[in-house]
């Protein structure tokens, strides 16, 4: 089961590339128009448009040309900041932009801005720091998000029309013992949240709004080092993990705590 769950999303990748052709890639870069050859996300709205972040710069993709969105000099409407790391486009259609200085920002398709939500340190009930490595909505439609410094969710006004709900304030949620851990992927099954983060795996309960275990969090595990959890968690079920890191894509065994490399031959499947 989790094999086959890893094959069809290594399988969907290749849609991501917007490729023209029936098979394989097309490859895009910086002489057809991107930003910036380094490439941190990507996501297709419900207009069918790709949007990439880059190290340099937003981009928005229809399939021939690109367009650039870049930080702001001095603008109040412009994208915060150039080092994209995190997209979301929700379930009413709304393009949420995380990146790494300048926090949360929204884009407003009719006049082409940005709306803006930064870390305030005199303000508790703001986002907890401006470097955001990921966003997630949840079954609920709830927006969580992953920072260098805890858990944030999204707490709306109440709204009218779903495509105008305002944010009213951030929830804040750390680690009693680790607070500043970074929060680098989230998957959700079932309440739980599962956050893989810069010191091992955290499970977040949504409903008594509480982390309730911690996994990889100790010396006594196989990965090279704690911080080796960079490829977040790929795929979440019942008492297991897919887990990506530097050495491999692992298997968690939420019930003993063991981890298991995973292999795969894709050289057989593909002659």
């Amino acid at each position: 089961m989790l094999r086959r769950h890893i094959v069809i999303f290594l399988l969907a990748i290749p849609a991501y590339a917007w490729s023209q052709a029936q098979n394989g890639f097309e490859h895009l870069s910086i002489s057809d128009g991107l930003s910036h050859n380094e490439v941190q996300c990507i996501v297709q709205d419900k207009s069918g448009y790709l949007w990439i972040g880059t190290y340099d710069g937003l981009n928005r993709y229809n399939g021939c040309s690109f367009d650039i969105f870049q930080k702001g000099s001095g603008d109040d409407s412009g994208l915060p900041d150039g080092n994209i790391y995190s997209l979301l486009v929700d379930r009413y259609g709304a393009l949420w932009v995380g990146s790494k200085y300048g926090g949360l920002a929204r884009f407003d398709p009719e006049r082409e801005t940005f709306e803006k939500w930064q870390h305030d340190p005199n303000d508790p009930s703001s986002i907890s720091d401006d470097w955001i490595f990921t966003m997630y909505e949840d079954a609920m439609g709830q927006i969580w998000i992953g920072t260098s410094y805890g858990l944030n969710k999204i707490v709306f006004q109440e709204f009218k029309e779903p495509n105008q709900r305002e944010i009213a304030f951030f929830e804040q949620y750390h680690h009693t013992q680790d607070p500043d851990r970074k929060i680098q992927k989230i998957v959700q099954q079932g309440d739980i949240l599962y956050l893989a983060t810069s010191e091992g795996i955290l499970l977040f309960d949504t409903q008594k709004k509480a982390y309730i275990s911690s996994y990889l969090d100790h010396d006594n595990h196989t990965f090279k080092d704690k911080n080796d959890i960079s490829g977040g968690i790929l795929f979440a079920e019942q008492d297991s993990l897919i887990v990506g890191s530097h050495s491999g894509i692992y298997h968690l065994d939420l019930k003993d705590s063991s981890l298991e490399p995973m292999t795969f031959d894709f050289q057989d499947k593909m002659e």
